[in-house]
């Protein structure tokens, strides 16, 4: 009968073979994890600059290649900084870079944006995927900055300002700019007191804003309540009005 001997030969190179990957692994995973903090701490450096140039401290952006957005000095309407996108390359349709963040609803957001070249590209705001307010294609020539002011309905929300071409060759390269980016959440109430002929109502919302208590009996026509603004100095303030004389729902909204 013939032995049948193992393969020595092969059981050395898968051995070498396991030993070079040890090897391997050993050095690449120290520069693996360097390359993963720098990345992680660029992101973060890029979210910080972006807040700056934003103005809002309470939101936190992020951005999409090819072209990310970043913070200049050079076009903003507050005369300080801004957020830029691009320049986009000319001749290729429907390139597009993303600025984005996350808020919960409902509110009411404001910003100021402009174009370079609103005959070959277009910027959008979206909420989700629905448009909710546009410039461009097709304009002549660049835009002025222009105020937007868009109601943000209920529920964790992603709000997304997309810079897209849609002209092709022989199409100059465009840049999109935008600024002073406020969310304000809508102000919550609770009543707490219907005692006699006033109401005790309580509203929380962000510290510094200016709310005033409206009367509806219908749910369609809203009349403001007589002596009821007031600032919310540390985020929350107590309103005290006099009771309408049949039932009605109630409601605060933000005032200048």
């Amino acid at each position: 009968m013939k032995k049948i001997f193992p393969n020595c030969e092969g059981e050395r190179i898968s051995r070498s073979r396991r030993s070079g990957l040890r090897r391997a692994i050993s050095v690449l995973a120290p520069i693996l994890s360097i390359a993963l903090e720098w990345l992680a701490r660029a992101q973060t450096n890029v979210s910080i600059e972006l807040r700056e140039a934003l103005d809002d401290t309470n939101l936190v952006w992020s951005t999409s290649e090819p072209v990310a957005w970043g913070r200049q000095l050079a076009e903003t309407h507050d005369g300080t900084d801004a957020a830029e996108g691009g320049p986009l390359r000319a001749g290729i349709v429907a390139v597009m870079t993303r600025l984005s963040t996350s808020v919960v609803g409902p509110g009411r957001l404001s910003f100021w944006w402009k174009l370079e070249d609103a005959e070959c590209f277009q910027l959008s705001l979206q909420v989700g995927t629905d448009p909710l307010a546009t410039i461009g294609p097709w304009n002549s020539g660049a835009t002025n900055w222009e105020a937007q002011t868009v109601a943000i309905p209920a529920g964790a929300q992603e709000l997304k300002w997309v810079f897209q071409t849609f002209c092709g060759c022989d199409s100059p390269s465009g840049r999109a700019w935008l600024d002073e980016v406020k969310y304000t959440p809508a102000p919550a109430l609770a009543i707490p007191n219907q005692k006699g002929d006033s109401l005790t109502i309580e509203v929380t919302g962000r510290a510094g804003i200016g709310v005033q208590a409206e009367f509806s009996t219908d749910l369609v026509s809203w009349a403001p309540l007589p002596l009821a603004q007031l600032t919310l100095e540390d985020g929350r303030g107590v309103l005290q009005v006099p009771k309408p004389d049949s039932n009605a729902f109630y409601r605060v909204v933000t005032v200048p």
